[in-house]
This record gives structure tokens, C-alpha cells and sequence, in this order.
């Protein structure tokens, strides 16, 4: 009795939490040994337990909680006390025993910053987790990864004409409705995605039919082309001659980009002129491409808005290099010489750009395009840009004109990179946690290790299919589950980083109560694993048959 009346009143309304200055049950220990629950010991009855998660204290900035809502010490000591069995508060609201409350979360101190995980475990943590794109990658980029990966992985309809293999490649698929001439090659050509054997990932096969390479110093036209690193330019992989296909054809090897789509479409797509900015990104990209070549003392020979590939965000890439150099060469055509080829691609640069703005993709004189330009870019030096192209020698002669344009492309390229290395940050721990979770229920849900000793009420490990339960099998006072991602995230995270923030576990029976820390939850959980790594170690000889628990 007079423990009771030293102990303070319950207040109903902040709910049943434990106190740090005076709760010291014999069974409610911090170390991993925990005893049963006796009857002759002070117990704490969880059909007391009421919601605390009303009391807002946003102004504490390094407080941590589950739900952005924060007790002052006053409140927490106030809020939970031991009570005698059968002792208990009628005045409490009293829950049936299958509709528990969630387990109130342990006192929130004051915690070093190097426990926060920067702002993952702040008090505004859990109010902005819920939002849709505040810890997941926004909807648009993820919409857009799904995508590509689809397209990537997409194997096609079976098509007996297409053969399984072509010399390292298989599972090809046909990126083109029909075969067709090319006006820039003036051979038909058919473009196919296939992935390579040795490493699996895809790549773009270009054959050209009715094309084979009948010496080998057509080889080292593509080993040039084969060292060439651009953004702005699909890489050449190799070229061989095949006839899996049942004829004679060359096919090209180069890089794939999933979702993309030729210029030319894109243009023919749109109806209408590009915006400047859009023009002055795609300039800018192209310009760089042409200037990387050049100055390897080469040319592209091949640049048209049909070999220009659009990627997301108005990224473009030129593709179909080093194939006219080998039909040439096969041809016994005489190349143009190097300072011809370089003005031809300033010249079809030019022609680009006309398509782009005029969408005039014939042969245009040079005053009908410039009065055009002047009169849909008003003030813009789009039309001098084109003039200068035109009969321009080296690439180099449009920089200037390029300049003033260019800073703008590259803050916005610097702004865009930090968007995507910020969504690209959430994933990265999104990994992290998914590891730490995959770990949690190999431990918690391992049927071969329910009946060891560690793992029976009570035993040191017995306190992570609690912390399991805690986090993953929470319910409100009415029993309908309690559906919280920033919960779980929270509580993951704080299991990392070994916060000293204690948490109160109950078993699914309420007759088993624990408060610890999540250090203690982290020591017990690096150490039930590592000892679990032990026995997936073991020698084939030594190890024991699989476990057919689940299937009977």
C-alpha cells in the first residue's frame, strides 16, 4: 500500500509509458537475458495502454519520435508506472485483449547528432517520409527507370526468321517494323536488340544486308571508332559478318539506349518548331559530339536527324557511325578528303538545325532559310548560328556564337544531375534498409532456429521477433492494422545506427513486456547473424539437408 500511494497518478489521456527515473522491474531488463513474467513480480499490463501520440513538442530539434510527436519529461514520467497485478485503473479506457494499442515508444532524449542519420531521424522525419516523394524517387523518374527497364528487358514475339543466336548475341528483337533502304547508307539495313552472352546486357545489331567484309583493314576503320567516348555518341562494340540470318549481311555492334527514338520522328512528331531553349540544348550537345570527333582528325560522314537518337530530358545521341566508312571501303569509293568531310558535317549540322526550326528537310537555299528563322526566333542568333555553319571549315568557328548559350545549358545540366543525385541518395538507403530488413526476418522467421534456446521467451534473441513484431505488426486500439511506411523506416534506422533510444516490446500475448535500447537491439542483432553466417559457412560435407518445415 505504500507503494502504492508513492507511486503518481496515471493520466489516461498521455497513456501507459515507462519512466526513466523511477521504473525498475525485475523483469523488464536491458541486458539481452530476460526472465518470464512472474505473477509474483510487478508486471505492467499492456490493456492499459492508450495512445500518447497527441502531444506535439516540435520545438526540441534533435528529439527523435515516431510520429513527429514529441513528450516532455514531465509527460513521459507521468505517463507510465508499475502497477501490482490486478491492480488496475478503471477510470482507463479498457481494451479487449485481441485489439492491443501499438507499443509506446521509450523516452526521447537528447541524442548526439551522429545518431540522427542527418535528417532520416529528426522530428519532422516522420511527417515528411509519408509524403509520395520525399523518401522514395519521385513518381515521374521512377514511371520513367520502369520503363526503360520493361523496354530493356522485353524479349519479343517469336519470330522464325530472327535465329536464337548470332555469333555472341541472343534473344534478339526487332526494333524495326521492316527492313528498309537507307537514304544515308543506300543499303537496306534492320535494327534488332540483343544481349551479349559473356556479360548479358543489351546491345544495339545493326545488319546490313548484303554487305560483307572481304579484307581485314575494314576492322581497323571500327577500331578507331571503338575508342571514341562521348556522351553524346552510341559506342561501337564490334562488327562481324554473319550468315545466321540465311544471306550475307555485316552487323555493326553498338551501345542501346532503351525508350529512344529518332529525331527525325521527334521533329515530324511535334508539328510545330522546337522552343530556342530546346534548340540551344540539342546545338549545344551535337556541337560538342562533332568537336570530339573532329579533333581526332576524323568525321561522322553519316550525320542526319534519322541517325540522331532522342533520349529523356532532350538528351541526344548520334548513332550509325562507322558504317558508311565500310560500305565505302567495301565499295571501292574513295573517301572525301579529311578537311571536305569535316565541312559536309557542319554542313548537315546546319541542315539539323533547318529541320529542327523550318522543318524543311529538303534542299532549302540559305536566303529562304534564314528570312524563316528571322521571322519564328525573333532576336535570336539561331539564324546567325545556321549562316555561320554553313560554310564554316573547323567546328571550332561557332563557339562563340555558341558561348552566352552554352553557361545557360550547363547550369541547368548542374541543376538537373543534383535533382537525380538526390533522388538516387533515397534509393541508395533504400538498399541499406532493405538489407537490414532481409536480415531481420532470416532471423526471425528461420524455422530451424524457433525451437533453440536463444530464441525462447525469454532468451537473449528473443527480443528481435518483439522488435519484428514492432515494427512490422503493429494495430490500433480497434485491432485494424496500423499501416505506417515512415514507422518502419524510422525504426529501421534507428536500429543502424545503434540509437541509445529505448523502446518497449510486448508480445503478441501481452504477457511479455521488455524496454531496451536499439544499441542492445543492434548488438544482438550483428550477433545472432554472425552467428547465422557461421552455419551457412559450414563444409558441404558437415552441413545438414534442407529444411522442409514450410511444406508440411
Amino acid at each position: 500500500q505504500q507503494q502504492q500511494q508513492q507511486q503518481p497518478p496515471l493520466n489516461p489521456v498521455q497513456g501507459f509509458v515507462p519512466s526513466s527515473s523511477q521504473f525498475q522491474p525485475q523483469q523488464m531488463q536491458t541486458s539481452p537475458q530476460f526472465t518470464h513474467h512472474s505473477p509474483q513480480q510487478p508486471s505492467f499490463y499492456p490493456d492499459t495502454v492508450v495512445d500518447t501520440m497527441q502531444h506535439h513538442h516540435p520545438q526540441h530539434p534533435h528529439h527523435f519520435s515516431l510520429d513527429q510527436q514529441l513528450r516532455t519529461d514531465s509527460n513521459w514520467d507521468q505517463a507510465f508506472h508499475p502497477m501490482m497485478p490486478g491492480q488496475h485503473d478503471h477510470t482507463e479506457k479498457q481494451l479487449p485483449s485481441e485489439a492491443r494499442s501499438r507499443p509506446i515508444q521509450a523516452p526521447n532524449e537528447q541524442l548526439p547528432y551522429a545518431y540522427s542519420l542527418g535528417s532520416l531521424m529528426m522530428p519532422f522525419a516522420a511527417e515528411v517520409l509519408r509524403s509520395s516523394n520525399s523518401y522514395f524517387s519521385s513518381s515521374e523518374l521512377r514511371k520513367e527507370m520502369l520503363s526503360k527497364r520493361a523496354t530493356l528487358e522485353y524479349q519479343g514475339l517469336v519470330d522464325p526468321a530472327i535465329p536464337d543466336e548470332v555469333d555472341n548475341y541472343h534473344s534478339l528483337v526487332l526494333l524495326d517494323s521492316v527492313p528498309s533502304s537507307s537514304a544515308v547508307f543506300s543499303y537496306p539495313t534492320v535494327t534488332y536488340k540483343g544481349f551479349n552472352m559473356e556479360d548479358g546486357n543489351a546491345f544495339c545489331l545493326r545488319r546490313i544486308l548484303g554487305l560483307q567484309m572481304s579484307d581485314g583493314r575494314c576492322v581497323g576503320r571500327v577500331q578507331k571508332w571503338t575508342k571514341i567516348k562521348h556522351p553524346s555518341i552510341a559506342s561501337i562494340v564490334e562488327v562481324f559478318n554473319t550468315k545466321d540470318f540465311g544471306d550475307d549481311s555485316l552487323v555493326v555492334v553498338s551501345e542501346y539506349f532503351p525508350n529512344a527514338h529518332t529525331l527525325k520522328n521527334e521533329i515530324q512528331a511535334q508539328h510545330r518548331s522546337f522552343s530556342e531553349d530546346r534548340v540551344w540544348k540539342i546545338i549545344i550537345q551535337l556541337a560538342s559530339a562533332i568537336r570530339c570527333v573532329h579533333g581526332r582528325g576524323m568525321a561522322i560522314h553519316a550525320l542526319h536527324s534519322s541517325k540522331v537518337l532522342m533520349l529523356s530530358r532532350d538528351r541526344v545521341v548520334i548513332g550509325g557511325t562507322s558504317i558508311l566508312e565500310l560500305i565505302q571501303f567495301e565499295a571501292k569509293i574513295e573517301p572525301p578528303a579529311a578537311d571536305i568531310a569535316k565541312k559536309n558535317d557542319l554542313r548537315a549540322f546546319a541542315q539539323i538545325i533547318v529541320e529542327m526550326t523550318c522543318f524543311h528537310f529538303g534542299n532549302p537555299t540559305l536566303a529562304t532559310i534564314l528570312k524563316e528563322l528571322k521571322d519564328v526566333y525573333r532576336n535570336s542568333a539561331i539564324a546567325d548560328l545556321v549562316e555561320l555553319l554553313w560554310d564554316a571549315d573547323c567546328i571550332d568557328q561557332i563557339i562563340p556564337s555558341i558561348g552566352p548559350r552554352f553557361f545557360t545549358v550547363l547550369d541547368n545540366q548542374i541543376a538537373e544531375n543534383d535533382i537525380l543525385s538526390v533522388e538516387f541518395s533515397k534509393e541508395v538507403y533504400n538498399g541499406h534498409l532493405f538489407r537490414i530488413m532481409t536480415k531481420l526476418m532470416m532471423l526471425t522467421d528461420k524455422p530451424t532456429t524457433r525451437h533453440d534456446k536463444p530464441w525462447k521467451a525469454g532468451g537473449s534473441n528473443y527480443m528481435l521477433q518483439l522488435f519484428k513484431n514492432y515494427v512490422f505488426h503493429q494495430v490500433h486500439d480497434d485491432g485494424t492494422p496500423f499501416l505506417d511506411v515512415a514507422h518502419v523506416v524510422q525504426c529501421l534506422a534507428k536500429l543502424d545506427a545503434a540509437s541509445p533510444e529505448r523502446v518497449c516490446l510486448m508480445s503478441q500475448d501481452g504477457k511479455n513486456v521488455m524496454v531496451v535500447s536499439y544499441a542492445d537491439l543492434n548488438v544482438t542483432f550483428k550477433t545472432a547473424f554472425g552467428e547465422l553466417r557461421k552455419l551457412a559457412q559450414m563444409s558441404s560435407s558437415s552441413r545438414p539437408p534442407p529444411s522442409s518445415t514450410y511444406n508440411k
